[in-house]
C-alpha cells in the first residue's frame, strides 16, 4: 500500500494553545491549522511513492486563491483536541480573519456547549464542523451554485462520517486509543481515497478539481491528526 516516512513540523503560531475539558474533546495534544505561507505540516522523505504523496497532498495543499468577500466578525469556539482545527485550517487558507473563543465562554452557541461552534456577525450561529465548513465555503469560499456545494459537501460529510471512524480506534466512551493505519491491510476508505487522488495531476492535486476547498481542509486534517498523535505510524 503506502510506506511513507514523514516528520511533523510546527505550523502556525496562532494555533490552539489552550486546553479544554469540553465534552467534544476526543484527542489530546497540539493541533495547528496548516498554511503554506508559513511552514508545511508534513515533509515527505520518500519522494518515490507518488500515490502516497497524493494521499497526503490534501494535508499539505495550499490555496492559490483568496476570498475577496467582506467578512463580519467571525468567532470560532474551539479546542485543540476537537474538530475545531478543520475549521481554523480552512479559515486561514481562504484568508478570512477570525477570533478564537474559549469553548466555555457563555456566548458559545452550541446547545450542548460543545465545539466547534461559530458565530458570524450578530445573528448567524452554526455548529458541527461539517456544517460550519459548508457555511464558510458557501459564504466566503465561492460555492455559489448547488452543483458546487454538492461536489464539496459530499467529501466533507464523507470525511466526518467515514474517514474519521476509519482512521481512529475509540473506546465505547469515545476516547481515541490507537489508529487503524497500523493494520497491514488498508481500510477500504483509504484505498478509495488513494485511488481518487492518484487520478489527480500535479497541477490540480485537490480533492475537488479547481483549487483548495473545504473538502481538502476536512480530509487533510484527519490525515494530519494521525501523524500528530501517532508519529510512529506511516501511511
Amino acid at each position: 500500500f503506502i510506506n511513507l516516512e514523514f516528520v511533523v513540523m510546527p505550523v502556525l503560531s496562532s494555533s490552539f494553545s489552550s486546553s479544554s475539558s469540553s465534552s467534544a474533546m476526543r484527542l489530546s495534544g497540539h493541533v495547528s491549522p496548516v498554511n503554506n505561507n508559513t511552514l508545511p505540516a508534513l515533509h515527505l522523505q520518500n519522494r518515490k511513492n507518488v500515490q502516497g504523496r497524493r494521499l497526503l497532498a490534501c494535508a499539505c495543499a495550499a490555496s492559490s486563491s483568496s476570498s475577496s468577500s467582506s467578512t463580519g466578525h467571525v468567532r470560532l469556539y474551539g479546542s485543540s483536541g476537537s474538530r475545531s482545527p478543520l475549521v481554523s485550517f480552512y479559515l486561514h487558507e481562504i484568508n478570512v480573519p477570525f477570533e478564537l473563543i474559549n469553548p466555555r465562554d457563555e456566548t458559545n452557541p452550541h446547545p450542548m456547549g460543545q465545539v466547534p461552534a461559530l458565530r458570524d456577525g450578530l445573528d448567524l450561529e452554526v455548529w458541527e464542523s461539517g456544517a460550519i465548513l459548508m457555511y464558510l465555503a458557501d459564504k466566503y469560499g465561492g460555492l455559489d451554485t448547488p452543483e458546487k456545494r454538492a461536489e464539496v459537501g459530499k467529501w466533507v460529510v464523507w470525511a466526518n462520517a467515514t474517514l474519521d471512524p476509519c482512521l481512529f480506534i475509540e473506546t465505547p466512551e469515545g476516547k481515541v486509543v490507537d489508529t487503524s493505519v497500523r493494520s497491514s491491510k488498508p481500510a477500504r476508505p483509504l484505498v478509495v481515497l488513494e485511488n481518487h487522488l492518484a487520478s489527480k495531476t500535479d497541477e490540480d492535486p485537490y480533492v475537488v478539481s479547481g483549487g483548495f476547498s473545504a473538502a481538502d481542509a476536512a480530509i487533510g486534517s484527519y490525515l494530519l491528526y494521525v501523524s500528530l498523535f501517532f508519529p510512529d505510524v506511516s501511511y
